[in-house]
């Protein structure tokens, strides 16, 4: 799948690469799942897709973008907030 947040930036990635500034992942959190796309600038966004489902723009560096990026589909990651840490499993990364 090709990811573009504008021209300046495309990127091509696959499900087996890892996490990374320019990917489109899938989480799940208690039986939940969560779209993040994740960008160099700009977050805070939300892109509703045509399918209804909602992707929030995160940056790479953020709190949660360092917790997925480097990550694979079918890993495990821990986003350590208070007074709960967040455990979220990557089932996707287009």
């Amino acid at each position: 799948m090709r990811v573009s947040s504008n021209k300046a930036f495309t990127t091509e990635l696959s499900a087996t690469e890892a996490v990374r500034a320019g990917s489109l992942v899938t989480v799940e959190e208690d039986g939940k799942e969560f779209f993040y796309f994740l960008i160099p600038g700009g977050a805070g966004r939300a892109i509703i897709l045509p399918s209804g489902e909602k992707v929030l723009c995160i940056n790479h560096e953020s709190p949660l973008g360092r917790a997925l990026v480097g990550k694979r589909v079918g890993e495990e990651t821990i986003l350590p907030l208070k007074p709960m840490p967040r455990v979220l499993h990557l089932i996707n990364n287009c």
